[in-house]
């Protein structure tokens, strides 16, 4: 849609306005009375036309004062004010309109000054061509300002020019009529028109009768008061032009009407002026107005989304492209002409045609109906419609609103679809669910459980929720529910278990839930209550509690068995090494008796080989038992696991020895730094050393390699030539109890073991094999430590120990008669006075009778324990060096045992070997009280 035909149809879709709110003409203008000054000038001119054209009065000096007063002062302030206007931008049709009047006003001064000077005709042909050049500059101006030229830009050297060239007219025509080369304009004598000045008078007329006309067309579209005055101006100078197109002399009746009608069009030019300052309380003309108003009303109902269209007689006049758009064609020109009733359905048609007569009679709008529109396309949209009387071209045209709302349409109905969808859901939903407003009146609630409870809704809606059946009940349950309504309404969601009364009157446990609804500016309007039934769940969880009470129950019951294990398996172990003790002193001694035969040795060895073989099962048992309990204690500190290696491998050599076995080690890149308890690991490494010694046939050789994997772990293979393993036992070979092959003897728990004290080093051990006869190797992973944590001496030499030579006085506290019997000659024979007690009480007895240098105490003693006795030793001002021997090897029993005072513990069956080092270390620590 074009602006050209736009323009031709805005004045009848222009919304009515007030003129007070536009400042429109009729807010500053007194229509009637100019219209009636103008009409009242007319009819006097023309009755004084049909008059007596005789001079009446003429005085001297009164038309120039006159015009300089109304007509060059007026118009060369509004030409002033014109061109001030046009450099700010409002509109380049005042330069023109303003050169026109400066023109005016410049020949009005100089005809009254030649008229003084007593030269008539001067004067006359000075105003009447002034008067021509201010219509033929106004008349420029109208057309720029009703077409599209009249645009803000502005220069002064335009300005400049148009009012250079009204002012060169005026010189040009002051010096052709000095010079006699323009012909006179009245006769000398009689001062009547000459036929020149007539045809110059009556063109001035129509020029100044169009000019009005087109400023009028243009300030009823933009209502501007500046238009309207100026406009009424142009009617007053084209009646003076034709009062004076009529007078036959000066002074005459007539010729005082017309200049009348001058001095009026000047005044009002000057009110148009005033007006248009008022209006922007600037002193400026907003002629730009116009465009903008054209320009936003252009822009408005283009860009309008809804559908604006006007229709005359059921037909399309008028329509922007949101109708276009609505009714289905491609541009808003396919709809003019067409009937609007061919995209109303047939049902429609009587009360549309209704609608159209009532708004016509009353002139008003319609009110705002939804109606369905069938498109040109054929598909049926819903819309909002509303239409208002107006004049289109002249002639009873309605304006029309159309919005699409079929869009908006689907979403209601799919909305209260979804609510009746909804609203049966709820009302089948066991779980209730209601609305409350927020001062915790029940406004909904669904139907089910209400039925449930024996409630009819309308018993409940309209009360407040903690009033209501369900909690009636108890005051304190009804206090329950008023918090939490409170809460809600604060904007918390709350959710409790509380019971509630339901048919019959019994009481059933529910999740009760309340929280707040907001609306879109983040208002609380709204609570939702909610509640499930926990029946089940209650049930559910007192079931569970009493199966938690009835595991808690077992659990302590099988702890307890459990310590009662681990008690009867120490206590077991206790009484199995004390005997062992005393058999492993004699065959530890007499083995490497020269005097005795070789044969008897050999038995001997025999012996001691068995005992030592007795006290690793006893000490796997209690491994066994920490392991699977999770009590193994380990001593972890930075050890370089080589060292290890190779005191495991030292430790074995008699085994392999024995079988004519050749141990290949690998151990390149050490030092190995682990965190670790060197006896645990030394423990696993001699253990797998063992097995691949016992498993293997003889002259074999055994590897044992060790290598970094990389810089975060180390890695420990013993690999043999042995019997293999079976595919079958792999899987299972770390369980306690399972033997590779039972005919080796063993409980099958050092590989349990093994993995037990590797997996708390953060390690993995694994086994592999390609089955029976092919040997297998075992693999142990441990993580690296940083070297740095080394101790300085952990790479030093093992220390050697103390050569024995002084003698020392010792206490030995033993209630087992052999064991004591036999240490005491063992120590007897190394030199050292000793003297035997067998309880608590005969030991303390004799330390308060004599003093010793050492104290060598069994821990189980009949009357206490080696532990109180060494307390009550030194409570009682007995310093004494002690060294216990127990049964119980423990990390924590040896911890406690250090932890009371002895030096050392030593598990039984000691090794006699082992009590002598012990003791010369000590004794060359010591001063001995005794030589």
């Amino acid at each position: 849609m074009s602006d050209g035909k736009l323009q031709d149809r805005e004045p009848s879709l222009t919304p009515p306005v007030s003129a007070q709110a536009t400042g429109g003409p009729q807010s500053d203008m007194p229509g009637p009375l100019a219209i009636g000054v103008v009409l009242l000038c007319g009819i006097v001119q023309i009755a004084l036309f049909l008059s007596s054209n005789r001079t009446v009065f003429e005085p001297p000096y009164l038309v120039p004062a006159l015009n300089a007063i109304f007509i060059t002062t007026l118009l060369m302030v509004v030409a002033v004010i014109a061109a001030r206007s046009y450099l700010l931008g409002l509109s380049s049709a005042l330069a023109p309109m303003g050169a026109g009047l400066f023109a005016l006003s410049l020949c009005s001064f100089l005809a009254g000054f030649a008229i003084t000077r007593g030269d008539p005709n001067f004067g006359v042909t000075l105003h009447n061509i002034g008067m021509l050049v201010c219509a033929v500059g106004t008349l420029i101006g109208a057309l720029q300002l009703n077409s599209d030229s009249a645009t803000s830009n502005s220069s002064w050297f335009t300005l400049f020019t148009w009012y250079a060239v009204a002012a060169l007219i005026v010189a040009a025509t002051v010096l052709l009529v000095a010079t006699g080369l323009l012909p006179a304009f009245i006769h000398g004598q009689t001062l009547a028109p000459t036929p020149l000045r007539q045809l110059l008078l009556a063109t001035t007329a129509a020029i100044c009768l169009f000019n009005a006309f087109a400023i009028g067309r243009s300030a009823y579209e933009s209502r501007l008061p500046f238009l309207a005055w100026f406009a009424l101006g142009m009617v007053l100078l084209a009646m003076s032009a034709l009062g004076l197109l009529g007078m036959k002399s000066v002074g005459t009746p007539l010729n005082w009407a017309a200049r009348s009608a001058q001095y009026l069009a000047g005044i009002y030019l000057l009110i148009a002026v005033i007006t248009a300052m008022r209006q922007c309380q600037r002193w400026v003309i907003p002629l730009n107005a116009l465009r903008e108003t054209h320009q936003r009303y252009v822009s408005l109902v283009d860009n309008s989304p809804d559908a604006i269209f006007v229709h005359s007689d059921e037909r399309f006049v008028f329509a922007n492209p949101a109708a276009a758009r609505l009714l289905g064609v491609q541009s808003p020109e396919e709809l003019l002409g067409r009937s609007i009733m061919d995209v109303i359905p047939p049902e429609e048609l009587r009360a549309v045609r209704a609608r159209i007569e009532r708004s016509f009679a009353s002139n008003q709008p319609s009110p705002l109906r939804e109606m369905p529109i069938q498109r040109y396309d054929g598909t049926l949209v819903h819309a909002e419609v509303i239409g208002a009387p107006v004049q289109y071209d002249g002639k009873p045209a309605v304006q029309v609103v159309m919005r699409d709302v079929t869009a908006r349409r689907h979403e209601e109905q799919e909305r209260r679809a979804a609510e009746i969808r909804l609203r049966r859901v709820l009302d089948n939903l066991f779980a209730f669910v209601g609305l409350l407003d927020t001062n915790g009146i029940l406004l909904e609630a669904n139907r089910a459980p209400l039925a449930a409870a024996g409630i009819d809704i309308k018993d409940v809606v309209g009360k407040h929720f903690a009033d209501t059946y369900w909690w009636a009940y108890d005051p304190a349950t009804q206090q329950q529910i008023r918090n939490a309504i409170t809460r809600a309404a604060r904007g918390e969601t709350v959710r409790f278990d509380i019971h509630a009364r339901m048919a019959g009157g019994h009481l059933m446990p529910i999740d009760f839930q309340i929280g707040p609804i907001h609306d879109d500016a983040g208002r609380i309007v709204n609570l939702v209550p909610s509640a499930v039934n926990i029946t089940e769940r209650v049930e559910a969880n007192n079931a569970l509690r009493a199966a938690a009470a009835a595991a808690d129950l077992a659990r302590a019951e099988a702890e307890r068995a459990n310590h009662a294990k681990d008690q009867f398996i120490a206590a077991l172990s206790h009484e199995l090494r004390t005997p062992l003790t005393p058999i492993m002193a004699i065959a530890g001694t007499l083995k490497d008796d020269p005097r005795l035969p070789d044969d008897v040795r050999a038995d001997l060895a025999t012996i001691l080989r068995n005992v030592e073989l007795e006290t690793h099962l006893v000490g796997d048992l209690l491994d066994v038992s920490r392991v699977l309990s999770g009590k193994m204690h380990l001593l972890k500190r930075p050890v370089d696991a080589a060292l290890v290696l190779r005191e495991a491998a030292a430790i074995v050599g008699p085994d392999l020895d024995a079988m004519h076995q050749r141990l290949a080690l690998h151990i390149t890149g050490a030092p190995y730094v682990v965190e670790a308890d060197p006896a645990r690991l030394q423990q696993v490494f001699w253990n797998l050393l063992r097995n691949a010694c016992k498993f293997s046939p003889a002259y074999s050789t055994i590897t044992l390699r060790a290598s970094r994997i990389s810089n975060e772990k180390l890695q420990v293979e013993v690999i043999d030539q042995g019997a293999g393993i079976s595919p079958a036992l792999l899987p299972r070979l770390f369980t306690p109890f399972v033997q590779g092959d039972a005919r080796e003897g063993g409980l099958g728990l050092g590989l349990a073991i093994a993995k037990g004290i590797i997996t708390l080093h953060g390690g993995a051990i694994t086994a592999r094999s390609e089955g029976p006869g092919h040997g297998a190797t075992f693999a142990i992973t441990l993580p690296l430590a940083d070297a740095q944590t080394l101790p300085n001496n952990a790479l030093a030499a093992p220390p050697v120990a103390a050569v024995p030579g002084r003698r020392l006085k010792i206490l030995l506290v033993e209630d087992h008669e052999d064991t004591a019997r036999l240490m005491s000659r063992m120590l007897r024979a190394d030199g050292h006075s000793v003297i035997h007690a067998d309880s608590v009480a005969s030991a303390i007895t004799l330390a308060r009778a004599e003093t010793f240098d050492l104290l060598v105490s069994d821990l189980g003693l009949p009357d206490g324990t080696g532990h109180d006795m060494l307390l009550m030793l030194r409570s009682a001002g007995c310093g004494v060096n002690a060294i216990a021997l127990s049964g119980y090897g423990s990390p924590s029993d040896i911890e406690r045992s250090r932890t009371v005072g002895f030096r050392e513990h030593l598990t039984k069956p000691v090794n006699i070997d082992l009590l002598q080092q012990t003791i010369n270390r000590i004794a060359g620590e010591i001063a001995p009280l005794t030589t």
